[in-house]
């Protein structure tokens, strides 16, 4: 069976609280990236969905007409240092990005800074969202992309909102072992259109290295239950120095660390998962590398601040369960480097 995406949903739309009460739950929901006013909180009504996907984290947010704000002091005090790219659905939308005027239409792709100040009238709309690492970016353009806009009717703008679209269909049903190459697709054709709508190509760096860069990182999530996936085995068969996959993995630790991780994590959710009851918690953890149980269970509790046996009783009883930086969204998107 395959494991479903990690998902986070906000809903400030459910019939069981007033708009007021909406209104706040949607404002502090979204206290961690912006500061947000409304003219109509007694009528406050929307909803927010967001996946982890690897190295990115996708967005769904249905709202009616707001303003959103990221000032010098959100900006300073939320420490943020991704993009935000959305793309519109509907009603557009009206920003100023540290001082460049943006008016995203419907079909157009908008690209925020959020190390950035930025201020922005939204209408009623739907909008799906990509925050990337700023990493992701700047390696393959160096131009200012802040308030940068990809329109939908360009030869690449169009490609890269089919693309978008197709994705926030399949997103719900997405499984993990899928993630990887629908972020390498749609990476490949963003940059594509980053840097034609930039127009900047003496300034433009190659888009190999961040191509690379994802297939290494796919190659490790399919091969986690290899005894042979290390170090020196990813660098031999990507021809890279130790030098180049330390900078892959550098956010992550090191390649040790990060495969590590994935594996406590793939851990989790088999033992949370009830269609894998019938096997041991230390079965499950010996198949990830971890012979030695009192190592794991010291690993496990120090990543998760929650037993194993714990997790495999939470699931028995049909608690949703997720590792605790899994639900919170601010969590998530700081993780990007």
């Amino acid at each position: 069976m395959k494991a479903q995406l990690p998902h986070i949903r906000i809903d400030a739309q459910g019939a069981t609280s007033g708009p007021r009460e909406r209104w706040g739950q949607w404002q502090a929901s979204m206290a961690p990236f912006f500061e947000v006013e409304t003219d109509g909180p007694d009528e406050f009504s929307a909803s927010a969905d967001f996946w982890a996907l690897g190295p990115v984290v996708w967005g769904r947010t249905r709202v009616p007409r707001i303003r959103y704000a990221r000032s010098r002091r959100k900006v300073a005090s939320t420490g943020l240092d991704q993009y935000l790219i959305q793309h519109c659905h509907g009603g557009g939308s009206r920003c100023s990005a540290g001082g460049r005027e943006m008016v995203v239409r419907p079909g157009d792709v908008g690209i925020i800074d959020l190390s950035s100040t930025c201020e922005s009238q939204d209408g009623a709309c739907t909008i799906f969202s990509l925050i990337v690492p700023r990493s992701l970016l700047d390696e393959v353009c160096s131009a200012e992309l802040h308030g940068t806009v990809i329109r939908g009717e360009t030869p690449t703008g169009s490609l890269l909102r089919e693309l978008l679209v197709a994705v926030e269909h399949s997103i719900p049903g997405l499984a993990n072992e899928d993630a990887s190459g629908v972020v390498e697709a749609t990476m490949a054709l963003l940059t594509s259109a980053v840097r034609s709508e930039t127009r900047n190509s003496s300034r433009a760096r190659p888009l190999e290295p961040i191509l690379k860069a994802l297939r290494v990182r796919r190659y490790v999530r399919r091969n986690l239950l290899s005894p042979e996936l290390t170090a020196a085995s990813i660098a031999a068969r990507f021809e890279l120095s130790r030098a180049q996959l330390y900078r892959y993995f550098e956010p992550d630790g090191g390649v040790d660390a990060c495969i590590r991780s994935l594996r406590l994590r793939r851990c989790f959710e088999k033992i949370a998962d009830p269609v894998f009851a019938a096997r041991s918690i230390q079965e499950i953890a010996a198949e990830h590398g971890f012979d030695c149980e009192a190592h794991f269970s010291r690993l496990f509790r120090r990543t998760f601040g929650i037993t194993a046996s714990e997790v495999r009783r939470a699931g028995r009883a049909g608690m949703r369960v997720a590792p605790d930086n899994s639900q919170d969204l601010a969590a998530w998107v700081r993780s990007l480097e």
